[in-house]
């Protein structure tokens, strides 16, 4: 029997949800207001480092003079991107994904991922001054496409086992780790990725919290809360231990959680979508 918590599942409303997070995360500034005054110094000091660059090499000066300059102090560099700046910005991001993925958080420095992306090092500070900012973009990035797949999910014919798979992809996974790692030792990325976590954790409560009651499911022996926070640390401690050879276990637990997954799903009743008339 299902709890008195749970509603019926409201695409509306999931999919407003969804939009309000998108949202948020495009209001969100560049940097965060405590340290606003060490990024400054940083930008300053980047641009006089790029200055003497540009003086011994011109293939620079010819990419810096795609991405334009601004004399306006404190105008975010995110506002003069440009269609070629900004598949520059894609590739050093992509660059950065990738030694996440390979090498860790230790070997993401403005050298190695400059060279990943095929560009100069000095370069890449016109693009992200710090490596806060790096670190931040990055996440942000990944932010937004796992909110498109989680949409996908809960639009999904089969919405729990979709959240479940998503959850165990590897490779967002063990990137969300190994941000994680860094962030133990980056101020700003912890603060960012403090505030999208929680962001993403409510609304990832929320929308099983409605997807429950289509599963009969017992809401006060099982509340949303545990859900949503079992499927997050059972990916996490497989990506994990799987990243240090560990897989004593692994294969019977995910075999158990299929056959859990399969039931719910095929005892799963459709929802009733909702009429205009009965949400006002």
């Amino acid at each position: 029997m299902a709890g008195a918590r749970v509603d019926a599942v409201s695409p509306v409303g999931l999919g407003g949800m969804v939009k309000t997070f998108r949202v948020v995360m495009a209001a969100k500034p560049t940097s965060t207001h405590m340290i606003e005054s060490k990024k400054e110094a940083s930008r300053q000091d980047a641009g006089a480092r790029m200055q003497d660059s540009v003086k011994r090499n011109g293939r620079v000066a010819e990419e810096v003079a795609a991405v334009g300059t601004s004399k306006e102090k404190g105008t975010s560099l995110e506002r003069r991107i440009t269609p070629r700046s900004s598949k520059k910005r894609a590739l050093l991001l992509d660059a950065t994904e990738k030694i996440l993925l390979e090498e860790g958080y230790a070997a993401v420095t403005s050298r190695n991922v400059a060279l990943g992306a095929g560009m100069a090092p000095p370069l890449l500070h016109y693009y992200f001054p710090t490596l806060d900012d790096l670190f931040v973009a990055v996440l942000r990035r990944m932010a937004a496409k796992m909110l498109d797949q989680f949409a996908g999910a809960l639009a999904s014919p089969r919405p729990l086992r979709s959240l479940w798979e998503l959850s165990i992809d590897p490779d967002s996974t063990a990137i969300v780790l190994e941000m994680a790692a860094a962030a133990n030792h980056r101020k700003v990325l912890r603060a960012e990725m403090s505030e999208m976590s929680e962001q993403s954790r409510r609304m990832h409560i929320e929308a099983i919290n409605s997807l429950l009651a289509t599963y009969d499911i017992d809401t006060e022996e099982f509340p949303p809360e545990l859900v949503s926070v079992a499927l997050a640390g059972i990916a996490r401690l497989l990506v994990n231990e799987q990243s240090l050879g560990i897989r004593s276990g692994h294969e019977e637990a995910l075999e158990a959680l299929d056959r859990l997954f399969q039931r719910l799903e095929d005892g799963r009743r459709q929802p009733v979508p909702q009429t205009s008339a009965a949400t006002n």
